[in-house]
């Protein structure tokens, strides 16, 4: 069941590409006529889709998110965001908060949550990742980087900077409600 589900979120995550594939295919067969060209723009979104999905990109966000876990800045919690392990953590499946967030190389949609340990986090554009928890231990500020986010062009108050002990930073979508949370667990 749990396959369907992660399948599920898969297609919704990518669901408007594709949309825009099946209706690239049909159009292109609508002036050619040809069922050849039509598969080849199908074929050449499908190879989009690899590069983004399954493909360096989102190899690039694990290696960096397991970059994290090595150096304990993060906690691998070993399960997926809807699975029922995740309350084990304190994970609410209906209270993350959804935006951009950028950790080593590539922008893409992450969501967050704060729960008891720290911020859970997962890519949500690769919903098979795990979840991860950043601790409050290894947090060391919570800031706006507006400089960092026109330069990516994201929403310098949706995106905040995580400054880790180490001085590493990243970059992870945090609601002003979470905000304050965050700021009351570090002084503690």
């Amino acid at each position: 069941m749990n396959f369907l589900k992660l399948v599920f979120y898969i297609l919704v995550a990518k669901h408007a590409f594709i949309v825009l594939g099946l209706i690239c295919g049909a159009i292109i067969y609508f002036f050619s006529g040809s069922y050849v060209y039509s598969m080849l723009g199908c074929s050449l979104l499908c190879v989009y889709f690899y590069w983004n999905l399954f493909g360096p990109i989102s190899l690039a966000v694990k290696r960096s998110i397991v970059k994290l876990k090595k150096r304990d800045l993060a906690i691998d919690t070993y399960c997926l965001f809807f699975s029922n392990e995740a309350k084990d953590f304190g994970i609410l499946k209906d209270n993350w908060f959804h935006g951009y967030g950028y950790i080593d190389h590539f922008t893409s949609l992450y969501k967050t949550q704060i729960v008891k340990e720290g911020v859970a986090f997962y890519p949500s554009s690769n919903p098979y990742f795990h979840v991860y928890i950043i601790p409050w231990s290894s947090i060391r500020a919570v800031s706006e980087n507006r400089d960092f986010c026109a330069e990516r062009k994201v929403n310098p108050e949706e995106t905040l900077e995580i400054s880790f002990k180490d001085s590493e930073r990243i970059f992870l979508p945090i609601s002003s409600d979470m905000l304050k949370v965050i700021n009351e667990s570090l002084n503690k």
